[in-house]
């Protein structure tokens, strides 16, 4: 059996959501509805729900700015001036990521402002 790739709940989703809560509609029947286990209806409006209860804009916009934090600040290379250096003075030097990972650790054991994974390179 072939699982499918979850994917995020989007903005009509969240608005039907929000219109079977106010409608008083169980999350079952919300769920069922929209095509999505129970669970992820009861987890969104459990984490979403405010002081006036769940709103889908709200819930949008709340999931936006969590998406965004996900992504913000993976870029060791581009926070730290002298890894970044580093590691273009190698790649342009022909070095493999895995030739840089390794000559980091080496060079600068205590300093870990200047290690980084292969992978991440």
């Amino acid at each position: 059996m072939q699982k499918n790739k979850y994917k995020r709940l989007g903005n009509e989703e969240r608005e039907s959501i929000s219109r079977g809560i106010a409608q008083k509609i169980s999350i079952r029947e919300i769920a069922r509805g929209i095509g999505r286990s129970p669970s992820t209806v009861a987890r969104e409006v459990k984490r979403n729900s405010g002081k006036t209860g769940y709103r889908a804009f709200s819930a949008s916009r709340r999931a936006r700015t969590a998406a965004a934090s996900r992504r913000k600040g993976k870029s060791k290379i581009g926070k730290q001036e002298a890894l970044g250096r580093y590691v273009l003075e190698k790649l342009e030097a022909e070095w493999s990521p895995q030739e840089i990972s390794e000559r980091l650790k080496m060079e600068y054991a205590w300093d870990m402002t200047m290690q980084i994974s292969h992978e991440a390179i």
